[in-house]
């Protein structure tokens, strides 16, 4: 039995099932207002105009969520959080809401694909350098074109090419 993996981004949904060869879009709207996030570490609310959320749900439930803002003046795309609940991890699922992320950093003019992030001083900075991160400070994670494309073309359907 195939798994219904659907990305939801705040004002819009991104939806594909493993099977299809192409994601299928549906505009929502506040559809994160209606999903409950319980299990969750992190507060998922937007509190800045420049930030967006992305979340990752499975035959319906809210696995794994990701917030970013679009850095326009410094052409980067800068994740604020990332979380994928517990029982989840380890699937690839964390990768696949970088890989919006870094989609979304591509889309935006001047930003060829920048990402970066400031990990937690747990360990996770290693699940950043193995899909591609440069570590310039102890914490801070920079994914330059080369990191994002790789990211990208493995984690989305189609490389993130969508027809």
């Amino acid at each position: 039995m195939s798994k219904n993996i659907t990305l939801i981004f705040k004002y819009g949904i991104f939806c594909y099932n493993i099977n299809m060869k192409a994601p299928a879009f549906k505009e929502f709207t506040n559809q994160l207002d209606t999903v409950t996030t319980d299990g969750f570490i992190f507060e998922w609310q937007v509190n800045d105009p420049r930030e967006r959320i992305v979340g990752l749900l499975i035959d319906g439930k809210v696995v794994g969520l990701v917030k970013f803002s679009r850095e326009f003046s410094s052409r980067y795309n800068r994740i604020e959080s990332i979380e994928v609940m517990k029982e989840y991890q380890g699937q690839g699922y964390g990768a696949m809401l970088m890989a919006f992320v870094m989609m979304d950093s591509f889309s935006n003019d001047g930003f060829e694909g920048f990402v970066a992030l400031t990990s937690k001083s747990d360990g996770t900075e290693n699940f950043y350098l193995h899909l591609g991160a440069k570590q310039r400070t102890k914490q801070l994670m920079i994914f330059d074109t080369e990191a994002s494309q790789y990211v990208v073309s493995k984690y989305l359907p189609n490389g993130g090419i969508f027809k």
